[in-house]
Parts: C-alpha cells; structure tokens; sequence
C-alpha cells in the first residue's frame, strides 16, 4: 500500500493511528519507537487528501447549479484533481486534536470562515437589481410528492409526519385522506405546541427568496425546486408556527431571529450550516449580525465547527435532484 493510499485510508477511518505494532503503517520502529517524521509527513498527506475533498467541494457545483461530474471517490465525495503537497489548506478546514500519540486527528469546516470568505460586496437589493425578477413558483415551484404513486403526501405532508411529537396520532382531512388535519407539533421558533395542522406552516429556514439573491438565481429551475422540496436534512425544512413565519419572511438574522432565546443558537448555526451546505452567500449586515448574535449568546464553536464530513455528505446529497423536480424544465 503506497503513502498516498495509506493516507486516504487514515483520512476515510477518521483516525491517526495510534503507536503500536501495525506493520502496514509502518509507525514503530524495530526499537518500537515512533517515527515522528513519518507521522509528520503522514499528517500532511492527510491534510493534503482533506484538501483535495474539501477544496472545490464548496465550489464543486458550475454555474448552473448542477454537480460537476469528475469522479467519486468509492461513492462518497466528488473528488476533482486536488492541490499539490504544500499548497494553501482552504481557510475553512480546521483540525481538532493534535499529533500526539494516541490521538485523532478530525478534519471540521468552520462555518464561520466559510461566511466571511462568502460575504457579498453587493447589497441584497443590488443584487435582486442585476438578476430576473423573483417569482417564487415559477423558479421554485411548489410542493411536490416525490413518493407518487405508492402515496399522496406531497413535501408538507411529509414534514408535518416526520415532525409529529407527542403522543397524539395524526388525522387526515375526511374530504382529502392526503392532508393533514390534526396532529401534535412542537414549534422551536416559540417553544409551543400546535394541534391543529392549520396553524402550522413548512418553513424553508434559509427562506426561498433569501436563497435566490444569495446564489440560487444562478441555478437551474429544477435545482431550485429541490431546495424547496429538499428532505434530506432534518433542519433544512421545519413545522413552526405560521404566525411566527409569515413574521419571518424572507429576513435574515440581521431582521428576524425566533423569540425563543434558549433556540437561537441552534438557529443561527443551522442558518449558517445551511448556506454551507448549498454553496450561498451571505449579505454584509447579515454577516455582522451573525457574529453578534453568537458573540452575544455565547455560542458553543462546537456548533459553528460541524465535521467535514458531514458537510461533504450534505453537499452531495444535495445534488441528488427529487425525481418530481427533474419533471420541471427551463422557463
């Protein structure tokens, strides 16, 4: 197994491995001492490896939106032709854990870097100024039902049975067995509960408009509607208050953030997850309310610190387009 192999295989693993007898690592020495510079030049390999993943994994989507289509590594993660030992680490991939023996070396994506080096110059407005005119249904359509014909739920539906809580069972409308009329939901926005389907509405956390002055005016209609419609990520879309929505809007953090505090943090670093995830932008008063909001609320790092991993995953599985939303052609 050559180094460059080994060094996947340790990244893939989530480990360096600890000091022992494993020859295939070749990390104790016949005296059983560690190497240190194998270690050291095992590490940047791995972070070499990380870089070549990461680094065009938040711009591994062309204009279009759609995926570029270079290669899968083992059907994990698109991997392009990555940077060259010694090239510059992208400022959004941090490591916890050091070299010590025994210890793991963990590859995280700092959202926080991630905003400040996607900080628009443009305001929201010269932006919306410069693209087509936002139409909500015509560029993101509506709910759809991606499940059709084994059921009848279209995506609400589908979020108001996923987001059930209590102990309550839901109840259908008599006059249409694929709407939801009853139910027990828990809304974070408020820290209430609702019964009554009526009262809730889906929310798209990173609201649709906010989404297409961001970045999403350069996608495809059917991309769009994927993010609309999109399931994969419990937090992506939420059942909350539709009083408390329709307050919201399509502001940002710098104009709306839930009243309950004890769920703003989560709030606030969903959001930011969120725009990683989907390649957006955020506005220059949207960035400094952030930052004030999570300076002001003490917020863990460890929320703005997810692992790259997980931002890796999300990433591709946002590119795996709803079926219902590839039925949606160009207006």
């Amino acid at each position: 197994m050559s180094e460059i192999q080994i060094a996947k295989h340790m990244l893939l693993a989530g480990t360096v491995p600890k000091g022992n007898h494993n020859e295939e690592f070749q990390i104790m020495s016949d005296s059983k001492r560690t190497d240190r510079r194998k270690i050291s030049k095992m590490f940047v390999l791995i972070l070499s490896f990380a870089v070549s993943l990461s680094t065009h994994l938040p711009a591994f989507a062309d204009s279009s939106g759609l995926p570029d289509s270079s290669g899968l590594l083992d059907g994990l993660a698109p991997l392009n032709i990555g940077p060259q030992l010694g090239s510059e680490i992208p400022s959004e991939i941090v490591v916890a854990g050091g070299l010590n023996e025994g210890s793991l070396a963990k590859p995280l994506f700092d959202l926080v870097q991630y905003m400040l080096d996607h900080t628009d110059t443009l305001t929201p407005e010269e932006i919306l100024a410069s693209v087509p005119k936002y139409r909500r249904v015509q560029m993101f359509g509506t709910w759809v039902n991606e499940d059709a014909p084994q059921d009848c739920y279209n995506t609400r539906a589908e979020v108001l049975l996923r987001d059930q809580s209590g102990t309550s069972q839901i109840e259908f409308s008599t006059k249409n067995p694929c709407l939801v009329a009853r139910g027990e939901w828990h809304d974070p926005y408020t820290n209430t509960a609702f019964k009554l389907a009526s009262a809730i509405d889906v929310d798209h956390v990173v609201p649709l408009k906010n989404a297409y002055r961001s970045g999403a005016h350069a996608w495809s209609n059917e991309r769009r509607c994927h993010y609309a419609n999109y399931m994969l990520d419990a937090q992506h879309l939420l059942a909350v208050s539709g009083h408390e929505n329709k307050t919201k809007g399509d502001s940002g953090p710098e104009d709306y953030t839930p009243p309950d505090q004890t769920y703003l943090c989560a709030y606030i670093t969903n959001w930011m997850r969120i725009k990683a995830n989907w390649n957006l932008n955020f506005s220059d008063a949207e960035k400094m309310a952030i930052q004030k909001e999570l300076r002001d609320n003490s917020c863990p790092v460890t929320l703005t610190r997810p692992p790259l991993a997980d931002i890796q995953k999300s990433r591709i599985d946002s590119t795996i387009i709803n079926t219902k939303c590839t039925e949606i052609s160009d207006r």
